[in-house]
């Protein structure tokens, strides 16, 4: 974004979150591995607990992360001519009804 401030550019940034492998920095997993889940799936069952409050840290980074490019966008000056769209995966799928 630095060295294409000045004219037109396009950035493509892909986030697979939330999405296996699940992983997350280890900061953000401390915050949620034993957090209480005030949702979870109706059969739980089928519902891995330390799978959802990793889905969970996996949000919170991901929308971390998305700051910083905006930060950046606004630190450049370009906010005003500057289009973001933004798309995330689907979301996992092995736990039917997990929270997120």
């Amino acid at each position: 974004m630095e060295q294409h401030k000045d004219a037109p550019f396009f950035c493509y940034l892909p986030y697979n979150t939330p999405h296996s492998p699940w992983a997350v920095p280890q900061e953000y997993w401390q915050r949620f591995k034993d957090k209480p889940l005030a949702l979870t799936a109706p059969d739980t069952v089928k519902e891995d607990l330390d799978e959802t409050r990793c889905v969970l840290a996996m949000m919170e980074n991901l929308d971390w992360n998305v700051g910083r490019v905006l930060a950046q966008i606004k630190k450049l000056g370009i906010e005003e001519n500057t289009l973001v769209v933004y798309f995330s995966d689907n979301g996992p799928t092995r736990s039917a009804g997990m929270a997120a």
